[in-house]
């Protein structure tokens, strides 16, 4: 009968361990991400697509989705081709975008919102075909934009906040017709802007951070008129930009890193002017990048994996000077690519899943060469407001002259936008951002085996005490006792396990709030966490249910064998 009794206590003791393990952190979701308007360098989410003088596509990084198009589900390190023909791209942090050289539009990758546009929810690990006659294209997180050889606007996927422009919330499988006139687009995480050619900029779609321009917080289903003499637009996550025909750059919505570029830290609900002469933009997850007429790169906003590039980890609330002979740029999440004059890609930033193309998974600060030969497409497209604009379709010229990189490159300090900046800044190896990832990892993990170990302790004086107890008693109340002892110990579980649960839900949520790194892919807005921790709630509940039903079983077991 002890033996048993004991048995029964070992049993409840490793259904509490495992329910304990089960809920130790793994790793978060990727954070979302936006496409630029298509070009022939696009940063993903966590991978690039760049298109060569040759037209053929590369692709490397991360690859959870198939966005990399090269059939599998394994990230590279190193660029690997894709395909041939293309003539421009654009990348979200789960899917691709290409348009042929014919105009067709081609896609790839994550499609659980129906972001592919090929009439179903499925994950495509290869290119598909999606529509004839695009010139244009850009992916979003959840949604794509395409603009047609007409001037037309079509837009399809995800919509739960009207950035499809179509007037409803309902996700669009396929392509659907949104406007007509239209130049330019890009489709941020959750909202749109949209270029047309008489040179007033349009917004749909989310307005939390007021990244509409709009004056609101207010979500627009149906695109609204913003600004007027506009070239150029990029969307971010929760803020957005824009170049004017005068050459200066204006930005709004969200700016808690600084990313806006203004020198402070607070939300803009309407578009302010933060430099001149700007021939090309890119907004990132909460970095921003631009280039300049004289050809330098300048960055500024969100730095902490190195993704501006200046040497640092400092986040920078006005723009800073990175490197000279740059045509275009593009910023992803966590990390931005730059192409030289000389058709040269130099990237830098993140490098957790190899989308710098060196083959390591080291952080560089600084601006690495990637590889040659990229082709160029128009950063800029100037129109003449007083005539009707046609319709400019993307084109490929080969690379200029060669450059070298000034000392900007290797370090840069904050300085005037119009002018140079002050060199100096420090080159933190990479290594100490990994070190300072993984001491953090250490930390929680140290601490869920700490509580763990201490509930197991008092399990097990629980256990003894039932034991001692049960020399003194008859052999019917040592039945007794011994079930009572397993009950003990399935509570304990069930306290234990609610415990660790609460834990790490508020960790996480304080981690979304404070960082916005661990938004759902469908959420993207703080009213929406509650699905999130109701679904968390839901899983602990099946996962102490399930407990209870092993416990029991496992104790009649034992009974009838007696």
């Amino acid at each position: 009968m002890a033996g048993e009794a004991f048995l029964k206590r070992v049993i409840s003791l490793a259904i509490t361990f495992i329910m304990a393990l089960a809920l130790l952190p793994v790793a978060d979701a990727p954070a979302l991400s936006m496409g630029d308007v298509s070009a022939t360098v696009t940063a993903g989410g966590f991978h690039n697509l760049v298109v060569k003088i040759d037209n053929s596509l590369w692709a490397w990084g991360s690859n959870e989705f198939g966005q990399l198009g090269d059939g599998s589900t394994s990230e590279r390190g190193v660029p690997m081709n894709i395909m041939d023909s293309v003539a421009s791209v654009s990348a979200s942090d789960s899917h691709s975008v290409a348009i042929g050289t014919d105009g067709t539009l081609w896609s790839w990758g994550h499609n659980e919102y129906g972001q592919l546009g090929d009439g179903t929810t499925e994950d495509r690990h290869d290119f598909e075909r999606v529509m004839d006659s695009v010139a244009s294209v850009s992916a979003g997180s959840g949604h794509t934009m395409a603009i047609r050889t007409d001037a037309s606007l079509w837009a399809w996927g995800y919509n739960a906040y009207g950035q499809l422009g179509d007037g409803t919330t309902q996700d669009r499988l396929s392509p659907e017709e949104i406007m007509d006139s239209v130049v330019s687009v890009s489709a941020g995480v959750i909202h749109t802007l949209i270029l047309k050619a008489d040179g007033t900029l349009w917004a749909c779609g989310s307005n939390y951070f007021g990244q509409l321009g709009d004056g609101t917080t207010e979500d627009r289903l149906t695109p609204v008129i913003i600004i007027d003499s506009i070239v150029a637009v990029s969307a971010g996550y929760g803020h957005s930009m824009a170049i004017r025909a005068d050459g200066s750059l204006w930005a709004w919505g969200y700016n808690g890193y600084g990313q806006l570029g203004d020198g402070t830290t607070e939300d803009r609900l309407v578009p302010v002017k933060i430099m001149d002469s700007v021939t090309s933009v890119s907004a990132g997850y909460a970095h921003s990048t631009v280039v300049k007429t004289d050809g330098s790169l300048w960055a500024w906003g969100y730095n902490e994996h190195g993704q501006l590039g200046d040497g640092t980890t400092d986040d920078r609330l006005a723009p800073v000077r990175i490197m000279e002979s740059a045509t275009s740029v593009s910023a992803g999440v966590f990390h931005t690519t730059a192409l030289s004059i000389d058709g040269s890609l130099w990237a830098f930033g993140s490098n957790f899943f190899g989308q710098l193309g060196n083959d390591t998974d080291e952080h560089s600060y600084a601006p690495l060469k990637a590889m040659d030969d990229v082709a160029m497409g128009s950063s800029l497209m100037i129109f003449d407001f007083s005539q009707p604009t046609p319709l400019l379709v993307p084109d490929v010229q080969p690379g200029l002259p060669p450059y070298s990189i000034s000392s900007g490159a290797q370090g840069g300090g904050e300085g005037d936008a119009d002018g140079g900046g002050a060199s100096g800044g420090q080159n933190v190896p990479a290594v100490l951002d990994d070190l300072a990832l993984y001491l953090k990892q250490i930390a929680v993990i140290g601490f869920v085996i700490v509580v763990t170990a201490a509930f197991l302790a008092f399990l097990l004086i629980v256990v003894k005490k039932e034991k001692a107890k049960s020399i003194y008693v008859t052999e019917t109340h040592k039945e007794t006792t011994a079930s009572g002892g397993t009950r003990a110990a399935v509570i304990t579980a069930v306290i234990t396990t609610a415990l660790l649960s609460c834990f790490f839900i508020l960790l996480r949520r304080k981690k979304a709030e404070d960082n916005m790194q661990h938004c759902p892919k469908k959420h993207c807005k703080k009213k929406k966490a509650s699905a999130s921790f109701i679904k968390r709630i839901i899983l602990i509940i099946t996962a102490v249910s399930a407990a209870f039903l092993v416990c029991a079983a496992v104790v009649k077991k034992i009974k009838y064998r007696r």
